[in-house]
């Protein structure tokens, strides 16, 4: 999991309905541990936008974490479940919503507090493992405000951009240093509200220089950075605490896929 640990808990509301009934062709994926993961389980995830690969990865992910937290006997609370029950509802527009959707999925409130029961199972499996063994030192922090306070300050400042836009990036000319004159003017624009392949292409840009090739929805475009208009106050206290969790954000993710590890060298995977 590249992006984010935290995708394996955006699991639980594709998760919690995806159909029990059976359909004409059922492939079994995977088995993990003896447990299968079929046809079926991937379908909800996939047709979120996730790509079969990642979808089939994030459920073998979760059907080990669960495994792992049976093994601990971890357990979870009457109270517990019916929080994260009432909490799955508000999700929806309506209760009413909740379960026509409920009813169209064929399954039942029991099951789906079945399912509501592995998820938060695993979620104390994370807590215990990772989350609370995480720890960022002060010398971490200073170090790290000293080698990013650039960039965290930037995320509070302005950019000023122009820009330029190709359909094809066969039409991109080589030499980009040409293409100022053609570039339209945006403006000011605050740099959190840029989309993160144009934040990544600018971050370490300096006044009058242009960004590499960014690929967008529709299109291919490149950025000319014209000015930075950094904040004004200089309380280090939110930059202290962007720097907290992006330092946590790192370390939570390399222990997460370190654990991921262990449990696969301890657990029979197979893969169809």
């Amino acid at each position: 999991m590249k992006k984010s640990v935290f995708n394996c808990l955006y699991l639980l509301v594709l998760y919690l309905f995806t159909p029990l009934t059976c359909h004409a062709a059922v492939s079994i994926l995977a088995q993990v541990d003896g447990e299968v993961i079929t046809s079926i389980d991937l379908k909800e995830l996939v047709g979120s936008g996730i790509s079969q690969k990642d979808a089939l990865e994030k459920l073998v992910e979760e059907r080990l974490l669960f495994l792992e937290a049976e093994r601990r006997k971890l357990s979870v609370s009457e109270k517990e479940l019916q929080t994260e029950f009432e909490r799955t509802i508000k999700l929806f527009p309506t209760p009413a919503e909740f379960y026509q959707k409920l009813k169209g999925s064929s399954l039942t409130p029991s099951l789906v507090y079945q399912r509501i029961a592995r998820q938060i199972l695993v979620r104390k499996l994370i807590q215990e493992e990772i989350t609370a063994k995480v720890t960022v030192t002060p010398v971490e922090l200073s170090l790290y405000l000293q080698q990013h306070k650039p960039e965290l300050m930037l995320e509070e400042g302005e950019v000023h951009l122009s820009e330029v836009h190709f359909a094809t990036i066969e039409k991109v000319p080589a030499d980009r240093s040409a293409l100022s004159s053609t570039m339209r003017d945006l403006g000011f624009i605050p740099f959190r509200n840029l989309s993160e392949p144009v934040r990544k292409a600018i971050v370490h840009l300096k006044p009058g220089d242009i960004s590499d090739i960014v690929l967008l929805d529709n299109s291919y475009a490149v950025f000319k950075l014209l000015e930075i208009k950094l904040p004004e106050n200089s309380d280090l206290a939110p930059l202290t605490l962007k720097a907290k969790q992006q330092i946590f954000r790192t370390k939570f993710n390399a222990a997460y896929q370190e654990f991921l590890a262990q449990l696969k060298e301890k657990t029979e995977i197979k893969y169809y």
